[in-house]
């Protein structure tokens, strides 16, 4: 689901995130998600970011430090609820192939981040070498 399904409708997201094993690592580390609003403002907070970022990215504003923030928020939301951590075996096929497409967009996130710096790509004049007469 897209950043701006996460926002208009919440709760489809939050079910999903309320079946992993993050959910419960959360909720046994003190952090309150297992009330429903506080999930669903958690899923709404998860997407604005997503799309505040994206939009950053898309129009060229500070596109290393939002590439690298998109690469995060894609590789963690995959990792914890895509994947099955405690039984790789049984995660469905389904969120499988969704974790390989992330994972190529994580890649293509990062070379952009973190490949190698802006160069300034000076013209060479090359000028036709006199011919003696």
């Amino acid at each position: 689901a897209s950043g701006i399904e996460k926002i208009a409708d919440p709760a489809p997201i939050s079910a999903v995130i309320k079946q992993t094993k993050f959910f419960d690592w959360v909720v046994k580390s003190g952090i309150p998600l297992n009330k429903r609003n506080n999930l669903n403002n958690f899923t709404v907070a998860l997407g604005s970011s997503l799309v505040i970022a994206g939009a950053m990215f898309l129009f060229n504003i500070r596109r290393k430090l939002s590439a690298g923030f998109l690469s995060f928020l894609v590789a963690n939301f995959t990792i914890f609820v895509h994947l099955n951590l405690s039984n790789l075996a049984a995660t469905p096929k389904k969120n499988v192939v969704s974790a390989y497409q992330n994972f190529a967009l994580v890649g293509a996130l990062w070379m952009i981040a973190f490949g190698r710096p802006n160069v300034e790509v000076v013209p060479v004049v090359v000028k036709e070498a006199q011919v003696a007469q």
